[in-house]
């Protein structure tokens, strides 16, 4: 009897697919939905998640050059407040920089929490098993997607507060300096 062992006891029945499993880069939007135990085409499923791994970390490259410039840009605002004269006035604007500096010094220290595998490790680990290693290599590349998307967000927004804070903050030192060149304030 087909399914029994030497025990006597039935093996447990396996569902057969009604076609057989297509060739993972031969699907077609016909072929959708495909079963769930039909081949998966690791391969290209990892390029797409590395891809934006890349994307989002190009953002985050992106940020720090922006908030690399806005540095300098605060920066020399702090000194350009102090070059001749220095009144009570124009040490209380020159202040108000740091509130920019602050955001910047915050979106600087936010680090990445996680990070995708390396070149090395999938290295080691590809020509003995091949799928199990780009499955494994992609749930981490998501991990640290997700984990480090939270991370850019909050980079952007503090880069976002530093730009506010600095016009507001240039904005009183341009009235400043002109109420003082007017002689309305000493």
């Amino acid at each position: 009897m087909a399914g029994d062992d030497r025990t006597g006891a039935r093996s447990p029945v396996r569902s057969v697919p009604l076609a057989t499993a297509l060739d993972p880069k031969s699907y077609t939007r016909a072929d959708e939905p495909i079963a769930e135990d039909w081949p998966v085409d690791y391969r290209y499923l990892y390029e797409l998640v590395h891809d934006r791994y890349v994307r989002n970390e190009d953002r985050g490259k992106h940020l720090d050059a922006k908030l690399a410039a806005l540095l300098t840009g605060v920066v020399a605002a702090i000194g350009f407040s102090f070059r001749l004269n220095t009144s009570a006035v124009s040490a209380a604007i020159a202040l108000l920089y740091l509130v920019p500096l602050a955001f910047i010094a915050s979106a600087y220290t936010a680090k990445l929490r996680d990070v995708a595998p390396t070149i090395k490790s999938m290295e080691r680990s590809f020509p003995r098993y091949p799928v199990s290693t780009i499955e494994k290599a992609i749930a981490a590349i998501r991990r640290a997607n997700d984990t480090n998307a939270r991370t850019y967000s909050l980079k952007a927004a503090h880069l976002d507060y530093a730009v506010a804070t600095t016009i507001i903050a240039t904005l009183a030192a341009l009235i400043v300096q002109v109420l003082a060149a007017l002689k309305i304030i000493p």
